[in-house]
């Protein structure tokens, strides 16, 4: 199974992310840590990549 990759930056450089979970009709705000947090309680580990 792949595993979820995420820029580095993200994971240091916001407060907040915002995503719009399965629609455009809403925004979602998770804190860098906590997205982390929710994959692995999901059984998925992340890779933070750095696109720079």
């Amino acid at each position: 199974m792949p595993r979820p990759a995420r820029c580095a930056d993200l994971a240091e450089g916001f407060e907040r992310i915002w995503v719009h979970p399965l629609t455009n009709a809403a925004s979602t705000g998770i804190a860098p840590a906590d997205l982390l947090r929710f994959l692995a309680a999901c059984g998925h580990s992340a890779s933070l990549v750095d696109l720079a």
